[in-house]
Formats: structure tokens, sequence, C-alpha cells
């Protein structure tokens, strides 16, 4: 394996962990307010929508520029967003959500990085390693979060400094991490950049839409994806879901949930992905992931205030939903050319930052009847990817170099 995938692994787990050591107090800045739920599900809303407009501008900057320069803006970003929460109210919620926002489109670039230093024989699992570092990060935000809760003696309100503060340290780890990354994009783009089109929404979807003739098979998997993240806005909810919820856990809770879902994801993606995944028919293992991760997400809604069911349908869902995702990124990877890897990322990731935004408000005005309602909505969202099958033969293979 490229040593560089490594620096690439770790810069996401320390990532992730920074989200998820923020997540817990969340719910604490906005609680205040009118119909906290809500509030968490606009800032969601705010931090996706920035996206729009960054994640394909980050992706095409990155295929003239190189990869290493745009990790380094991200992870700055995150560190002087992460001192808005310092405010500790509604304000700085909303100013941290579009401040990190706005440089989180980098998920293009570090995808894009992992496909140039991957053949096609690993790609599918280089890019679910990815998926495996993120469950990592999952669990040691968590951990390092509770740990520090529990070395300090604090709860509630109390710990929101504390837990601010490792957020801030982890930040300036991944500014190391970038440092030390070496550049993996070889081909850049000499051609003209230009900005406006770039940053306008409406110039890149309408380069998406040129995709349904110049690349059937890539339009239709972003298509899918777009339907999967809908589907994933659950994530998202998930802090809303079990701590203004029935089950009302706390933030030493939470960490300890999020714990458990990324030691569960952990395992099976690390399975999966170095074991397995070069043995299935990515298609047809979607089609059924999807169909049992339907009925995974309609479980959800018959938890109630039980803790112990809520960690049993969480370790179905590890097992089963949350190992699509780096299935079908896989062969989106697989149908970009060295030149526009980037920009084909960026443009995935606008149309999934625009369907993080839908999801988000539709689930967010969901709450407002009842907690366990969006998950309909969820499960609803993931029809169309057990058809998968049927809409997507990878067997017939064009390319994406004249996009």
């Amino acid at each position: 394996m490229d040593k560089r995938l490594y620096i690439i692994y770790a810069i996401v787990l320390i990532d992730i962990a920074i989200g998820s050591v923020i997540w817990p107090i969340l719910p604490a800045l906005v609680k205040n307010g009118k119909n906290p739920a809500f509030l968490l599900s606009v800032g969601t809303a705010i931090f996706l929508g920035v996206q729009l407009f960054t994640a394909p501008l980050l992706g095409k900057l990155s295929d003239k520029y190189g990869r290493r320069p745009i990790f380094l803006l991200s992870s700055i970003g995150t560190l002087l967003a992460n001192f808005f929460l310092l405010l500790k109210n509604t304000p700085g919620y909303f100013l941290n959500r579009g401040a990190d926002g706005l440089t989180n489109g980098v998920y293009s670039t570090i995808r894009a990085s992992i496909t140039d230093v991957s053949t096609k024989e690993n790609l599918t699992k280089n890019i679910g390693l990815e998926g495996t570092m993120v469950s990592i990060g999952f669990v040691v935000g968590p951990m390092l979060a509770g740990g520090l809760i529990i070395l300090l003696g604090v709860e509630g309100e109390e710990s929101i400094i504390p837990l601010i503060v490792l957020g801030l340290s982890l930040s300036l780890l991944n500014i190391f991490l970038c440092y030390l990354f070496k550049e993996t994009n070889n081909h850049l783009n000499k051609g003209k950049f230009d900005f406006r089109s770039t940053v306008n929404p409406l110039s890149n979807f309408r380069e998406f839409l040129t995709l349904k003739t110049k690349n059937t098979l890539l339009y239709r998997l972003l298509i899918l994806n777009a339907c999967l993240v809908l589907t994933l806005g659950y994530y998202h909810y998930y802090v809303t879901f079990i701590s203004l919820g029935e089950l009302s856990m706390s933030p030493k809770e939470i960490s300890f949930f999020f714990t458990y879902m990324g030691l569960i994801s952990i395992i099976v993606s690390y399975i999966f992905y170095t074991k397995l995944a070069h043995r299935v028919n990515p298609t047809r293992f979607i089609s059924i992931m999807a169909l049992i991760g339907v009925l995974v997400l309609l479980s959800y809604t018959f938890i109630g205030a039980s803790k112990m069911l809520i960690y049993v349908v969480v370790t179905i869902d590890c097992l089963t939903l949350s190992l699509i995702p780096g299935v079908l990124e896989s062969q989106i990877g697989d149908q970009a050319t060295k030149e526009n890897r980037g920009k084909i990322f960026g443009i995935n990731q606008m149309i999934s930052s625009l369907s993080s935004i839908v999801t988000a408000v539709v689930f967010g005005l969901l709450t407002i009847f009842s907690i366990e309602l969006p998950f309909y909505w969820f499960a609803i969202c993931l029809v169309p990817l057990v058809f998968t099958n049927k809409l997507v033969d990878t067997r017939q293979k064009t390319t994406a170099g004249s996009v």
C-alpha cells in the first residue's frame, strides 16, 4: 500500500474525531431556544449548504494546484471554526456550522487523492478503508471526550469548555498531519480555471446533467449516491434523536454510544474491505444491503426509551447499511480519469450537499410532529438503491474523460 495513504487515513480519522468530540455538546448550545431539535437541523443545513459552493471549488482547485494545499486549507478552517463554539450559545453554534462547512468540501479531494494512488484492483478496498477510518474516528472522539469528562469529573454544561479545548487540540494535530502529507496529484490540470462557474451551483449542476449523455453509468451512480445521502441524513439526526427523544441520553451516554457504534463499524468494515469486498458483485451487494437497511431504519421508530434496543438496532445497522457508501463511492472513483478526479468528486459532493440540505430540512420539519417520524423519510430515500443491480451494470464501463 502506498505510504501516503497512511497520512490520508490519519487525516480522515482525526477530522472525524474532532466532529465526534464536539457533537455531544451541540444540544446544550441550542437548548434555550424554541424547538432545539429544529435548531440543530438548521445548523446541519447551514453546514452542508455552504458545501454547494465549496465542494466543487476545492475539488477543481486540487486538480489544478494539487491535493496538499487543499488539505492544509481545510484543517486550518476547522481550527478557526471551532473557536466560535467558545461563545457557548446558539449564534456561536450557527457560526461554527457555517465556518466549518466552508472547508469541509475537502472530502472530494480526499477521495480523489485515494484514487490517485490506487489501482483498479485495490480501489474498492482503499476507499472502503477510508470508511473504516471514519468509524475509528467515531470511536476515538467519544473515547477521548468520555475519558476527559470522567477525568475532570464534570457533567452537563461544565463539560462544554473542556470538550471544545479538546477539539481545538485535535485540530492542531490535523494541521500538522496535513503539513506532512506528500502530493499525490501528478497530473495537474493545466487548463484555464473559471472561478465564477466553479462556485456557481447552477453551472455545476448543468455540468452534472451533461453526464447523462457523456457517461450514463457515472450519472446513474451519482444519482444513487444522492439517494444514499438523503438516507444517511440520519447520521446527522442521531444526536437529536438520542438526546432529545425518549432516550434522553446525557453527553457521557452519547459519547459511550458513539464509541460502541464506532467499534462495531471498525471491525465490520475492516473485515469486509480487506477480506470480502473484492469477492462480491458491487451492484448486487448494494441492492441486498439497501433492502435490509430499509428494515433497519424502520426499526428505529420502535425503540422508544429502550437503550438496550437501540444498541441492538445500531449493531445490525453497522453490519449492513454502513457498508454501502464505500462500495458505491469506489464505483464512482473507477469512472473518473487522472485529470478530473477532483472535479468529479467535487460535483459528487456538491450533489451530496444538496441532498443533505434537503434531508436536513425535511427531518427538521418532521421533528415538529414526532421525534421518530424522520426515520420513515430516511427509509423511503433508500428504496431506489434496492434496485441498483437493475439500474447499474458496471461491466459496461464508459469513461469520464470528456467530462
